[in-house]
């Protein structure tokens, strides 16, 4: 009894932390501005336009995090059709910038008070962002099919979280946003603005470098001809955004000698992704499986595309539904299966809720596999990072798009390697859903 009793106390004191938390922002002044512009041509039915930030100044160790009330985005003249965008971090040339040295934990695009989060969970001073990317921004494709769009209207802000980890001396901490105290965990409100990650002995703590945020858009005009958009985010955490994944299985350290950076019996002694040596065919017991379910209560439509934000540890994620003929079209129906604290669509309590209407098989809708990099320090290939997260084109193609109707269960998985530990995780599915009168 005493061990759960220690347990639930370190809970209760990480959840009393977590109120009592709020995120520090930059006060710093940011803006946009345009410096491409690329018309369409034959062939073409999109404009694309290239966005760049002002400088973002960093010194080694040290996190910006914005305001999106007050980090207002230049985008194409509203409204217009939206149909695909693109980000990264570039430095004071224009040049693409390695995770190793800028990691990019997370941008999220705000279109004025228009949010994709279906169930009101972890926000933003009670606003949810409508689009985000993280570290695997290079390598996600986020661009709708021919013939559909969401309509922007605005205006548009955004919040951009980037962390200096070069010269830092626990890397994997740092990234992960590891709260301080015997609880742990991870959390964006354990890093907000200007906090610094502990650096190596011998880093200068004040060498700044200038960056910016660097962003395409493509888009047509609203004389283009597509089907509008509903553009909606699932959470595996239970709507509670973050999640921590603890170590189930044996793990250790590479050794000097057996990876590029090892220089001892920890690796690089830095922390990064690629000092752990970990297995390639983990059992089940290795493999943490969060998963969150709800009902679909909006019009029946076809999904034409689907993308995910996942951490470094993840394995997959996939969004299933099932089909249940008795319950279509009816408003009243809830959460059926929750297996995670948070509240379900009517502001409950977790827990587990059925309906008693029939059940046809869960049906696998797309499946996303993260890519790991395989370099040192290149721009989009990162060793051991996630730098690219497959979408579901293959699964949403023209003759191919699934239907979901109004009751139809919808539920989104996430798998994560429980070795070693991965903490402040997300699994974030994102779906776009075009009427069926389209």
């Amino acid at each position: 009894k005493e061990p759960c009793m220690m347990r639930l106390g370190a809970l209760v004191l990480l959840l009393r932390l977590a109120s009592a938390v709020e995120l520090s922002f930059s006060s710093s002044s940011i803006s946009f501005s345009e410096v491409e512009t690329t018309t369409r041509s034959d062939g073409e039915a999109a404009f694309r336009k290239t966005y760049v930030s002002s400088r973002l100044g960093l010194r080694p160790g040290e996190v910006i995090l914005t305001d999106p009330a007050v980090t207002p985005l230049t985008m194409p003249t509203s409204p217009f059709w939206l149909r695909g965008l693109r980000v990264e971090v570039v430095d004071d040339k224009g040049s693409s910038v390695p995770l190793t040295e800028v990691y990019l934990h997370h941008v999220a695009f705000y279109d004025g008070s228009k949010g994709a989060d279906v169930c009101g969970g972890a926000n933003l001073d009670s606003r949810d962002a409508l689009w985000s990317v993280g570290a695997e921004s290079r390598g996600t494709r986020t661009f709708f099919p021919e013939g559909f769009g969401y309509n922007a209207t605005g205006p548009w802000s955004a919040n951009i979280h980037l962390i200096r980890t070069d010269g830092v001396k626990d890397v994997k901490s740092c990234v992960e946003c590891r709260c301080p105290g015997f609880v742990g965990g991870g959390s964006e409100a354990c890093c907000p603005d200007g906090t610094r990650c502990d650096l190596v002995d011998g880093e200068d703590p004040d060498e700044e470098k200038g960056y910016s945020l660097k962003y395409e858009v493509t888009y047509e005009s609203m004389d283009a001809k597509n089907a509008p958009l509903a553009y909606r985010t699932l959470d595996v955490a239970s709507c509670q955004l973050e999640f921590n994944v603890p170590a189930a299985c044996p793990w250790s350290f590479r050794h000097s000698g057996t990876t590029a950076g090892a220089v001892a019996l920890v690796g690089s002694g830095r922390f990064f992704p690629y000092d752990f040596l970990l297995d390639d065919d983990l059992p089940d017991h290795c493999v943490a499986t969060r998963s969150w379910s709800m009902v679909w209560n909006e019009d029946d439509g076809r999904l034409v595309f689907g993308k995910m934000h996942m951490h470094i540890g993840a394995i997959d994620g996939s969004l299933y539904v099932e089909r249940r003929r008795a319950a279509h079209n009816r408003d009243d129906v809830v959460v059926v299966r929750d297996d995670g604290p948070g509240p379900n669509l009517r502001g409950e309590g977790g827990g587990i809720k059925r309906t008693e209407a029939p059940e046809e098989r869960k049906e696998l809708l797309c499946r996303v596999e993260p890519t790991y990099g395989t370099e040192m320090n290149v721009p989009g290939d990162e060793l051991g990072y996630v730098v690219g997260i497959s979408n579901c084109d293959a699964y949403f193609a023209d003759d191919t798009m699934p239907v979901i109707r109004r009751g139809d269960v919808l539920t989104v998985e996430a798998r994560y390697r429980a070795q070693p530990h991965y903490d402040g995780v997300m699994g974030l599915f994102d779906i776009a859903v075009a009427p069926l009168s389209a």
